[in-house]
């Protein structure tokens, strides 16, 4: 386990440092905050121990991004344990981007699995997905903190809707590779049906990795879109993650023609 001093170290390098002040949020992912407090680990900001989310809100962050597994098990990222986060992000001042990995575990594009207790075929997943979404966006609206921002793990009022989903959710039933583009796009299309069904303020956030990748983010905008499927109406924002150290080539250069040909083409 690391330090209480690696942690401490840690707040005070990202309170150090500056931020851009030209965009509208300024979001740090913190989900694991309430396990770290469990274990022992405390936060100090100029020397006085304070809330870690306290020490962001005050340094600028506006956006906490909080992860939520399909999991029952507070330790893994549970909807109670994502609520519990929320009240306290919401009471710092911040705006709420929750992240929904359809999974009892960790979602990335190479791992997606079906949550065990849900059905694997097509129509039951676009049935289950639904009510999932719709039930988990009205819970944080019910507290009195709904979510601005949802990712699709890729929705304060936005919800992502899944997580680097380049190859497709809910394996194997929507992975691209095995069944092709259209079950991805109409779980998609259901999930974000649930979610604006339960919120007409919550935005839809579609989140790929590698978005310096130009060409894989083309190619795939280029197919998820199917009639009567998922659309460009069923979501508001494009999200991608951007790792240069993962790839030579993925540099800022790279990811700003990506994302300027994304624009251009879908006005996201």
């Amino acid at each position: 386990m690391l330090s209480q001093n690696y942690w401490q170290s840690l707040v005070i390098f990202i309170a150090s440092l500056p931020l851009a002040y030209c965009l509208t949020y300024h979001g740090a992912d913190y989900s694991s905050l309430v396990n770290l407090e469990n274990s022992g680990i405390t936060f100090k900001d100029s020397g006085t121990s304070e809330k870690f989310d306290t020490i962001l809100a005050n340094n600028g962050v506006n956006l906490a991004r909080i992860r939520i597994w399909t999991s029952t098990n507070d330790a893994d990222y549970s909807l109670d344990y994502g609520l519990a986060l929320a009240k306290r992000a919401v009471a710092a001042g911040m705006s709420l981007l929750i992240d929904l990995h359809y999974s009892d575990t960790w979602a990335d594009p190479g791992d997606q699995a079906t949550p065990s207790s849900w059905p694997t075929d097509l129509d039951g997943l676009n049935t289950e997905i639904y009510d999932y979404t719709n039930s988990l966006v009205t819970s944080f609206a019910d507290q009195g903190t709904p979510i601005d921002f949802l990712q699709a793990s890729t929705f304060t009022f936005t919800s992502r809707i899944g997580n680097e989903i380049n190859s497709g959710i809910l394996f194997p039933t929507g992975e691209i590779s095995a069944n092709g583009y259209s079950p991805l796009s109409q779980l998609l299309h259901s999930a974000a049906n649930g979610a604006h069904d339960a919120s007409d303020t919550v935005k839809i956030v579609v989140h790929l990795a590698n978005g310096w990748d130009g060409s894989a983010m083309s190619s795939f905008y280029e197919q998820i879109f199917i009639q009567g499927e998922f659309a460009t109406t069923d979501f508001d924002v494009m999200g991608f993650s951007f790792y240069p150290f993962y790839d030579a080539a993925a540099t800022y250069s790279a990811l700003q023609s990506s994302l300027d040909n994304l624009v251009a083409t879908y006005g996201k």
